[in-house]
């Protein structure tokens, strides 16, 4: 990746929808390809599929009337996929990427999570009984934990699904961030960019998704955002990439390319503009 930051990226947007975007070259046949997925697949419909929504308080000391709590929350919908194969596979996913472990179902995996997240604010414990004994004035304040995922059917048939958490641990002020997971109805394997691209679409699409950033923005020019150049990272392909029916939506997290304060940054990126690389 080119070391540079989002703000030289951005600035030659304009420079670059003045050039010849090389749209009278050669496409080539993919006839062999197979990994899109059928226009209108048939979805079996597995009795598993069915949502989960736990919520609770965990008591930093149980002892103590007033204890400061971690609130924990987690809304799960169910993934359905064309087979109990492509969806247990699938499921196995969501759960390591919420847990750390494969579980075989949302339910369990969820049921873990509590588990992992008592164990882990409980070992604070010991530092708030010193500080409440110690200190007049004694403050902890209450830790959250929510995530809610969301299926969505998109591109070629593909299962997008958005897992959105919002996690505070103390501090300033919590965390916010957004997951995406992609999957194949038929096999349940991970979709990715490399899928549906041709060899060599990284950079074509950075500026596609650098002019999305400014539509996001309702900028017209990198001047206007000038929050965007105390950014602490620099512009890439984000792997939150929502493949919808009608555009690609590039997630960018707070801190990933811009400040806390500039918030979560989307990039909706059409077809049609992706037509040169696109499979």
């Amino acid at each position: 990746m080119k070391k540079c930051g989002i703000f030289f990226i951005l600035l030659s947007v304009a420079a670059l929808f003045s050039c010849n975007m090389n749209s009278n070259k050669e496409s080539k046949s993919d006839n062999t390809d197979n990994s899109a997925v059928p226009e209108n697949p048939v979805v079996v419909q597995q009795p598993a599929g069915v949502p989960v929504n736990i919520s609770g308080s965990i008591p930093l000391d149980s002892n103590i009337q007033d204890s400061p709590v971690l609130d924990y929350s987690m809304e799960l919908e169910p993934i359905v996929l064309n087979n109990s194969t492509a969806t247990a596979k699938a499921v196995n996913a969501l759960s390591y990427a919420i847990t750390g472990t494969e579980y075989g179902d949302l339910g369990t995996a969820c049921d873990a999570q509590v588990k992992r997240l008592t164990a882990k604010f409980q070992e604070l414990r010991p530092d708030y009984i010193d500080i409440r004994e110690n200190y007049d004035d004694a403050f902890w304040p209450d830790n959250h934990y929510y995530v809610k995922g969301v299926c969505e059917k998109g591109y070629k048939g593909y299962e997008n699904y958005i897992l959105n958490y919002d996690e505070y641990e103390g501090g300033a002020h919590g965390y916010y961030y957004t997951a995406v997971h992609t999957f194949d109805p038929r096999d349940g394997h991970e979709v990715i960019l490399d899928e549906i691209m041709k060899e060599g679409y990284e950079e074509e699409l950075l500026h596609a998704i650098a002019a999305g950033i400014l539509r996001y923005c309702k900028a017209s020019d990198i001047t206007e955002l000038d929050w965007l150049q105390h950014g602490t990272g620099e512009l890439f392909i984000s792997k939150n990439a929502v493949l919808r029916d009608s555009c690609i939506t590039f997630i960018y997290n707070p801190y990933e390319i811009a400040s806390y304060a500039a918030g979560k940054i989307e990039a909706d990126i059409t077809y049609e503009e992706l037509k040169h690389i696109l499979k």
